[in-house]
C-alpha cells in the first residue's frame, strides 16, 4: 500500500472516526478495501489523474495528481513513488476538510 502522509492520516482517521460514532462498520472496511485497491492502482495500474477534484479547480495549485475511486477523492504526489497526500469523500466539502486537517497538523507539531 502507498504511504500515507500525516495529513492524509488525519482525514482518513476522521471519515474511519465518524463511520464508527455512526455505527458503520461496512463503511469502514470499504474504506479501508478502496485504499487499497487505488493504492494498487496508481502502483501497477494505468490511473487517469485529473489536476483536481471538478467540483474544486482551484485546488490545482496545489500541484497534485488526483483521483476519483468509487465513493472517494485521493490525492497523490508526484513523486517517482507517490504518497497519498488526500483523502476525501466524493460529496464532501474538499477545500474546508484540507484547512481542519491543516489545522490539526499544526497542532501536533
Amino acid at each position: 500500500m502507498l504511504a500515507l502522509t500525516r495529513t492524509a492520516e488525519i482525514l482518513l482517521d476522521s471519515l474511519l472516526a465518524d463511520y464508527e460514532r455512526k455505527n458503520r462498520v461496512e463503511a469502514q472496511l470499504k474504506l479501508l478495501k478502496i485504499l487499497e485497491e487505488v493504492s494498487e492502482e496508481v502502483l501497477y495500474g494505468s490511473p487517469r489523474y485529473l489536476p483536481a477534484p471538478r467540483p474544486f479547480p482551484r485546488l490545482a495549485a496545489h500541484g497534485y495528481n488526483w483521483i476519483l475511486y468509487e465513493d472517494y477523492w485521493f490525492a497523490f504526489t508526484k513523486d517517482a513513488i507517490p504518497a497519498i497526500v488526500y483523502v476525501f469523500y466524493a460529496s464532501a466539502r474538499v477545500p474546508g476538510l484540507i484547512k481542519m486537517a491543516e489545522r490539526k497538523l499544526a497542532q501536533t507539531k
